[in-house]
């Protein structure tokens, strides 16, 4: 009978969240649905904040290992990840792993977006423990970097600069975690350019409820990825050639400054970061050009993300927390482009060429050579872009 009786219970509620996104009031809701006023308004308020499976009867969240947004692969890779590099080897900012730093691992390289619960769990599973500040061995605690150079990186920060939209603090919201995986559809062409955003596809798209998608659609018109106009509502950002030039001429100009600053102040560590970040990326090369195309989808995820993080860590000494926000900003809105015009297979070879140029100069501390090739890497992918007419499978 306690079955029975949840059981119609939840579709009393499936029933009332249906008549709010009608658009129907509180009141008429309840009445309609057979709910009191309260389990009504606390219903809407649940679906609002948390989506659809938080209305769900009886006990509150997912079963115990059930909604894992992250393939066992995927965690065995991540585990590996956290186990034996260092973020900064990774080309993220943080120099330990903490919450904020496995989740910003998580969303560059799977484009998945995970609460700071869900990481303590995915952790707890791994036999990882995050501890403040830092991620360490569950067994002796041990951790995996030298506390020395911790330190040492953590004194050269500058206790200031912007919080970036990727900063775990902006997506402990529902809104946030919205806008994370609305803003990474839309660069990685999951939503193409001049599709429509219309409410109910959202709301179905991302199981949440209207508000936190009109809050998202907000931020990513401020962001440029999204437009309103009038009679047409919200529709992904179009493809613009002229946009897409004034953006790689801009992100030239930030990086040359932001390199040759590096070169300058960059030490051993710096040196590290490029060297790892290089490598990874000529090992995602090959893993394209080598692979076929039932894993081209994840390939060319995997070389993104190392392509990331190489020219993160090239400008990452250059001492500008707010050149390098500006840099990432451009950085997705170039990603977008390159996904829509590149056949990555015949890319990635070229582009892996230019990348090691770049990389032997800054090493070699020729800042003047360093720069002039980065620039000339900006104008040739931005030329082959234009010429491109193909366009990539998968769209």
């Amino acid at each position: 009978m306690k079955n029975r009786t949840l059981q119609d219970l939840y579709r009393q509620r499936l029933h009332a969240v249906e008549l709010h996104r009608a658009g129907h009031g509180v009141m008429q809701v309840a009445r309609e649905s057979g709910l009191s006023y309260p389990c009504a308004r606390q219903t809407i308020d649940l679906y609002e904040s948390e989506g659809i499976e938080a209305i769900q009867p009886g006990a509150r969240g997912r079963k115990k290992g059930a909604g894992r947004l992250l393939n066992q692969e995927q965690e065995a890779a991540l585990q590996k990840l956290i186990q034996e590099e260092t973020p900064r080897q990774l080309g993220q900012t943080d120099a330990q792993w903490t919450h904020a730093a496995v989740a910003q691992l998580v969303a560059r390289r799977y484009g998945v977006v995970l609460s700071s619960r869900a990481i303590g769990n995915y952790l707890a599973r791994w036999r990882l423990s995050a501890s403040a500040p830092d991620v360490t061995q569950a067994a002796g605690g041990v951790r995996k970097t030298d506390a020395g150079v911790v330190a040492n990186i953590e004194s050269q920060r500058p206790a200031w600069g912007p919080q970036t939209h990727r900063d775990q603090a902006n997506v402990q919201t529902v809104a946030g975690r919205i806008t994370a995986r609305l803003r990474n559809d839309i660069i990685t062409l999951g939503l193409q350019p001049d599709e429509r955003l219309a409410f109910d596809k959202l709301t179905d798209r991302y199981r949440v409820g209207s508000s936190p998608i009109r809050e998202a659609l907000f931020q990513l018109i401020g962001e440029g990825l999204v437009i309103s106009e009038a009679h047409r509502g919200f529709t992904v950002a179009p493809i613009n050639t002229a946009e897409m030039l004034d953006i790689s001429t801009l992100r030239a100009e930030l990086e040359a400054q932001a390199l040759r600053q590096s070169i300058q102040h960059g030490d051993d560590d710096w040196e590290a970061r490029v060297l790892s970040a290089n490598h990874h990326l000529k090992k995602a090369a090959g893993r394209i050009q080598s692979g076929d195309d039932a894993g081209r989808v994840a390939d060319m995820a995997e070389w993104e993300h190392h392509h990331r993080n190489l020219h993160t860590a090239l400008c990452s000494a250059c001492g500008s927390p707010w050149t390098l926000h500006f840099i990432d900003i451009l950085y997705e809105h170039l990603e977008r482009y390159r996904r829509y015009f590149w056949q990555y297979a015949a890319r990635v070879s070229g582009a892996g060429r230019e990348h090691e140029g770049i990389v032997q100069a800054a090493l070699a501390r020729d800042a003047d050579a360093a720069v002039r090739q980065l620039r000339r890497h900006f104008q040739t992918q931005a030329e082959l872009s234009l010429q491109s007419q193909v366009v990539p499978s998968g769209r």
